[in-house]
């Protein structure tokens, strides 16, 4: 099962790092495709 933490949502929205920011995008993006678990 795989997750988003709170770290990949900092590093998406502080975009302080380059190569960390595209990594959180492309993790969004998997999860837009249903790639991630739903935690309630």
């Amino acid at each position: 099962m795989k997750a988003l933490d709170t770290n990949v949502l900092v590093r998406f929205l502080v975009k302080d790092d380059e190569q960390q920011t595209k990594a959180a995008y492309r993790r969004f993006k998997e999860a837009e495709r249903g790639a991630f678990a739903k935690l309630s």
